[in-house]
């Protein structure tokens, strides 16, 4: 699932062809934390097919929250709460395999207004914890993204589930690492669990990074990529703020810029 499939279904969208999901040629297990990522080839045994347009996807980026150290919840010195400490990452995710977010709704709130430090201290909390934001990606497909900073168990830090014409994926849900549904591209009348390398957090995605480095492999994106989802993140706030739907709109950029 590498973005150069989903960006040129979305390039070709004026041409009115809609957005496909090749689901099962690139499996994409994301960690929606530190900005990681990685891909594991052959989700699904190697197959090519796609499991057509995309209807919804299902993000959620969640842990219980920082708890070493009060800076963290000090505006001064933190640029947002839960939305650009965290959440940022699934709408990096989101647009890195399945395009751009055209428009945002969100509702937010500040659920625990006093944290206990690890080193027993207690901070007052003022910037949210707690997001769901909507999104309309060009392609027309719908996007929930929760966020949470005071979930105390459940998705392990993130979870992505996405649902298409033929066929469903879950990953890193209670199904496992990845599951997909797609009897019409698995020829399997029930969930298939692709066997994954079994590797610690980090590795392959630290490993691709290297590669970069070194230009062994091409890279996936430029710093526009990550200039996106702050305006992404802002318009977040914007549609909280505003209590109403807005348009992502990004700020002009010179030609050459990012790369």
């Amino acid at each position: 699932m590498r973005r150069h499939h989903c960006r040129r279904a979305t390039d070709d969208r004026a041409a009115d062809r809609e957005l496909h999901a090749p689901l099962l040629s690139r499996g994409a297990l994301a960690e929606g934390h530190a900005g990681r990522r990685q891909a594991h080839p052959d989700l699904g045994g190697g197959q090519s097919d796609s499991a057509g347009r995309v209807h919804t996807v299902r993000i959620r980026n969640a842990t219980p929250g920082a708890d070493w150290a009060d800076w963290f919840f000090s505006p001064a010195n933190v640029s947002g709460g839960v939305v650009m400490q965290l959440g940022v990452h699934g709408i990096d995710l989101c647009g890195h395999l399945f395009g751009p977010i055209a428009e945002v709704g969100a509702r937010l709130v500040t659920a625990r207004p006093r944290r206990k430090l690890a080193d027993g201290r207690e901070v007052a909390v003022t910037m949210e914890d707690n997001v769901v934001a909507q999104y309309t990606l060009a392609s027309g497909a719908l996007v929930s993204h929760e966020m949470s900073y005071t979930e105390i168990a459940g998705c392990d830090r993130f979870r992505l589930e996405l649902y298409a014409d033929h066929g469903t994926v879950w990953l890193r849900t209670e199904r496992g690492r990845a599951s997909i549904f797609a009897p019409e591209i698995t020829g399997t009348d029930g969930w298939v669990s692709p066997d994954l390398p079994d590797e610690e957090d980090g590795a392959a995605h630290h490993r691709h990074w290297l590669d970069i480095v070194r230009r062994t492999v091409e890279a996936d994106d430029t710093a526009i990529a990550g200039l996106t989802s702050i305006v992404v993140a802002e318009a977040v706030y914007r549609a909280a703020r505003e209590g109403r739907r807005v348009a992502v709109e990004m700020p002009q950029i010179a030609k050459g810029a990012g790369r």
